[in-house]
Parts: C-alpha cells; structure tokens; sequence
C-alpha cells in the first residue's frame, strides 16, 4: 500500500514537473516572438525615419534647383530640364492656360512655363523684395496676389448698364476673386486678392470690357503674398462715390487735374510757385508726409471741400501751381476735379489766379518705387 502511494505521489510530481516545463517553454516562446516584434517595430521606425532624411534632403536640393519656372509677362526655359516643348510656353487661349495649370497642379515635379497676361499699364512687385535672401522662395500658384485699382468713367453709366455691370462683376469677372469692389456710376475703386493666374486673367479681361473704358487703367499687383493675407470672400458695394466726398451731386467729369509721373511730380515741386497739398486723411499724414505739404486736418473727406472754401486756403493757392498727392491716386482725382470745377465756376477762386491743377500719378504707392529714399 505504501509503494502504490509513493508510485503516485511520483507520478504527480512528473506531472507537475512536466506542466512547469511546458508553461516555461511557452514563457520563453512568447518571450522570444515579442523581442523579435520588438526589433521588427524598432527596425520599421528606422527605416521610416531614414525614408523621411532622404525625401527632405531630396526637397532641399529641390529648393536649390526649382524644376518650376513661373514666368510674368516672357518665356523662359528651366536650368535643370531644357526640355520644355517650344509650344507649351506659348499660349494662345483660356483653354490652354487652364490645360497647363492642371499639368502643373497634378504633377509638381514636371517643368511648366506658364506665360501670364501683363501690359505696360500693369505695375507689378513682390512681397519678396522686403525679404531676407534665406527666406525667399520660388512663388507658388498657390500665393497671393493682391490688386490695386481705380477707374473713373466717362460719362458716368446710366442706370441699365450701371445694374448690368454689378451683376457681372460678381457672377462672371471676378468670381475667382476675393476682396472689395467699390463701384458707383463713376466707375470702380478695387482691392482684390486671389492666385495671380486669376488677378492676371481678371485685368485682362477688364482691359477689353464695355468697349475700353479701361484700357488706361493702372493696375497695381504686389506677388507672393502669403496665403492667410487672402479675402475669404468678394463684396461688391454698389456706392453713390468712389470716394466719398459729399459731392455726388456735382458734375465733375472731365475736370480732374494734370496728371504727372513721379520724376516729374518730384521736379515739379522744386519749383518757387508750387504749394502741394496732402489730400488724405491727417492719421495718414502725422505717419509720413511731403515737409513742404499742407496738411488740411481732415478725419474724413468730405471735410476737404469744406477746408478748400476757407480763406486761409484760399490766400495759400492764390497765384500758385497747386500739387496734390494720396496713397494710390483716386483721392486726387475727385479733389484735383473739384478744385478745378471752382476755378470755372466759382468766381471767388476763379480770382485767386491759380497757374494749374497737377497730381501724382499712381499717389505716394508709386512714388517710393522710384524714390526709395523717401525723395523730398
């Protein structure tokens, strides 16, 4: 009785022997496949972070030798791959244009030259020019350019056409665009912003509308603007002025002053019997202005009419050239217009003898680009 005890006493002590075997044995199984998980997980993330070096040492070379040429206005080849098929940098329609954009959207490495509308009425910079050379950057299509604008039509637009030209505006000439159009029966004062494929194809497309009412327009176009510095949206303002001086009443087409480009503008002033006037508002002038200008104070412009009627004004510009200057030009256009319109009709001015009504062309904006060091 005693060996058959002991018999199975052993036998259940191989057993458990045996159990406390195969639990190590799957202990150690388990052990191994996790550390070579382990080293398969860590060898994925090297090879995913080396992946990750090569492509952003492939975009540093990239950046050195841009395969995307952006061409304003002149065909180019790109240095790295000369290519490029003659037909593909001349383009002849809207079609074309759209084809070569797309070409351009769905495959970034492939070289396109793209030739963008521009005429000599069209002023064009860059937000690059302000900055540091290790900052500068080949201008996506996907930047901002920003569109600076005005123009007076004469004569004014009668009703029917003046709806006309609202709706249009909005649903057909710039509805790619964003920002602000002010537009009154006089004409069009703009700020827009969009890619400049569609800023460039908007001023060619108001360059030949309504019979060329606007084939003298200035267009102003500062590039590579960056994409938050972009209108979400466009307002089309239907207003009685471009600028709002209280005189919609007055028939002033067609009495606007002189027009002078910046040199002669600056030699103009030289002159013994010129007084200049600052026509913009005086938060403006106390940033910067002309020493020699007089400052009319204004907090608004329809304070301007009312300071030219003074006669402290009035003993300033007799006998005088009268200079006038703003920001972009359309300020001087009314107030140059209105000092003209009193010197035919009101004979208190008509007396004071004034030699001539002048502006600066494309204002102060303009001016700097030819005199960066401020000029007078």
């Amino acid at each position: 009785k005693k060996k058959k005890e002991k018999k199975k006493r052993k036998e259940k002590e191989e057993k458990k022997r045996k159990r406390n075997d195969d639990d190590t044995k799957k202990k150690k199984k388990k052990k191994k496949l996790s550390s070579d998980d382990g080293e398969e997980s860590s060898k994925k993330k090297k090879e995913k972070k080396k992946r990750k070096d090569d492509e952003k040492e492939k975009h540093l070379h990239d950046d050195d030798e841009p395969k995307l040429i952006i061409v304003d206005g002149s065909e180019t080849k790109d240095k790295k791959n000369d290519k490029t098929s003659s037909s593909n940098s001349s383009i002849n329609s809207d079609d074309e244009e759209q084809k070569n954009i797309s070409a351009r959207s769905s495959s970034p490495t492939s070289t396109t030259t793209i030739k963008y509308y521009t005429d000599d009425k069209m002023i064009q910079s860059s937000n690059l020019d302000f900055c540091d050379d290790d900052k500068k950057k080949i201008r996506d299509p996907s930047d901002t350019t920003l569109l600076l604008f005005y123009q007076y039509v004469e004569p004014p637009w009668d009703d029917k056409t003046y709806k006309t030209i609202l709706q249009q505006l909005e649903t057909t000439l710039a509805k790619k665009l964003g920002g602000r159009m002010r537009v009154a029966k006089e004409g069009l004062n703009c700020t827009l912003t969009g890619t400049h494929e569609d800023i460039s194809q908007f001023c060619k497309k108001l360059r030949n509308f309504r019979n060329g009412e606007f084939q003298q327009t200035e267009f102003k176009l500062t590039k590579d603007l960056p994409m938050n510095q972009r209108f979400p949206n466009l307002k089309v303002m239907p207003v009685s002025e471009l600028v709002n001086y209280g005189l919609e009443k007055e028939t002033l087409g067609g009495y606007s002053g002189i027009h002078l480009d910046p040199k002669d503008y600056h030699n103009k002033m030289t002159e013994s019997d010129t007084v200049v006037i600052d026509v913009r508002n005086h938060y403006e002038s106390q940033i910067g202005r002309f020493d020699i200008s007089l400052d009319p104070q204004m907090r608004k412009s329809t304070e301007f009419p009312v300071w030219l009627d003074k006669e402290s004004t009035k003993e300033k510009l007799r006998g005088k050239q009268v200079l006038m200057y703003c920001t972009g030009g359309i300020r001087c256009e009314r107030a140059s217009a209105l000092l003209n319109y009193k010197m035919e009709n009101d004979p208190d001015i008509k007396d004071l003898g004034i030699q001539g009504v002048y502006q600066l062309q494309g204002g102060i904006d303009k001016y700097f680009k030819e005199f960066p060091d401020g000029g007078h």
